[in-house]
């Protein structure tokens, strides 16, 4: 059996970190709010194969594409107004008619874009603090931050994560946790199916 399914949904008020400033002692302090909002939509395709000589498989892919009030849409935001955002405004005009990724805002900040510098400035800010709110609320060992972002920036983007626990996260669980990158690269989703996929198919494993 084979089954295509297509989806499209839009989900609104996701939680988003923002900075505000006290009005009575001018200190800056992080508020959860909602305010984010993102797009989902793509296909899942299935394959479902009967018992035969004492095997049985269930196969899916899904193909997925999300957007929102990320990386990529703020660069969007600065090209439309009047940032002064050189390199990413350069990088645009090469790969037109494509959009920008969070990769061509990482190359940009690189060679000094100060409107890229911000986006990823900010964007490191709401890992960290997203990276506290794990510690705090599940108390692991291990923090593992991966995809091509963190492949791009390491220790960039991993480091001010590790400073926000020490500082903002409970004790306890701040001086058990680790913050590290994941050792495996963009594989380590693949390689991370392989046990499912053995469990699931015994018979081939023999």
């Amino acid at each position: 059996r084979f089954d295509v399914t297509a989806y499209y949904k839009d989900i609104k008020n996701l939680v988003q970190a923002a900075r505000v400033e006290g009005e009575a002692n001018n200190r800056e302090y992080t508020s959860y709010r909602n305010l984010d909002y993102g797009t989902v939509r793509g296909f899942e395709f299935a394959l479902k194969m009967r018992q035969t000589n004492h095997i049985s498989a269930d196969l899916a892919y899904t193909l997925a594409f999300a957007s929102g009030t990320g990386i990529a849409l703020r660069a969007a935001e600065a090209l439309e107004s009047d940032a002064e955002a050189p390199e990413l405004r350069r990088i645009a005009a090469e790969i037109a008619p494509s959009p920008l990724s969070a990769v061509d805002v990482s190359e940009a900040a690189d060679l000094g874009d100060p409107a890229a510098s911000f986006i990823l400035k900010r964007a490191r800010r709401a890992v960290a603090v997203a990276v506290v709110s794990i510690v705090n609320v599940f108390g692991p060992d291990v923090v593992i931050l991966g995809g091509g972002v963190a492949l791009a920036w390491g220790e960039r983007l991993i480091t001010p994560a590790r400073e926000a626990v020490a500082e903002s996260a409970f004790r306890i669980q701040a001086d058990r946790a680790k913050i590290v990158q994941a050792a495996l690269g963009d594989d380590v989703g693949l390689i991370g199916t392989v046990p499912l996929v053995a469990s699931a198919l015994p018979e081939l494993t023999r």
